[in-house]
């Protein structure tokens, strides 16, 4: 019994480490909205969407059109409390939409669930007068790929300090 218990540990010690350098080998490149000052990893290869005139966001597919990515700021003119915001932007969401996690904060929200086979998550950070909002939709069929990119794309948001690369702004970036 100890010997099946202790090469039970070893597989899962193994399965363990080797998961762990499965993530490790996904690179990121980053991406500036110098308009709201944010900044966000993304998976190399992905294709940005055209953007629209007023610099406030834009999407991103990956070359199969499997996951995307949508960035984008608002200043909060009406205005409205982080939830309010959440629940506007849920408004808009496609029906039926089923809720799985949603959590709101003082300055945020997440929010994912499901539409019909597809997966959302969206994080929204409020700061300084504006809403920086990063959604993220990939199928179902496809979550143990996808959740933790999604996780890492999500988190990677930030309103400050947006990066220079050896003193000059990444390529991937949106302008004003």
């Amino acid at each position: 019994m100890t010997g099946k218990k202790l090469i039970v540990g070893i597989v899962v010690f193994l399965l363990t480490v080797a998961s762990a350098t499965a993530k490790s080998t996904v690179r990121y490149e980053k991406w500036v909205n110098y308009r709201f000052g944010i900044h966000f990893d993304l998976l190399p290869g992905m294709t940005p969407g055209r953007e629209p005139a007023n610099a406030d966001g834009r999407d991103f597919k990956t070359p199969n059109g499997d996951l995307t990515v949508t960035v984008y700021g608002e200043n909060n003119v009406m205005p409205r409390s982080v939830r309010q915001q959440m629940n506007n932007s849920l408004s808009f969401a496609a029906k039926p939409t089923v809720i799985s996690y949603r959590r709101v904060a003082k300055t945020w929200y997440v929010v994912s669930g499901y539409t019909g086979g597809m997966i959302f998550y969206e994080r929204c950070i409020y700061h300084d007068q504006q809403y920086d909002t990063i959604q993220i939709v990939y199928p179902k069929k496809d979550a143990a790929r996808f959740n933790p990119i999604a996780g890492h794309i999500a988190m990677s948001m930030r309103y400050k300090d947006v990066p220079p690369v050896n003193g000059e702004y990444l390529a991937g970036t949106d302008r004003e």
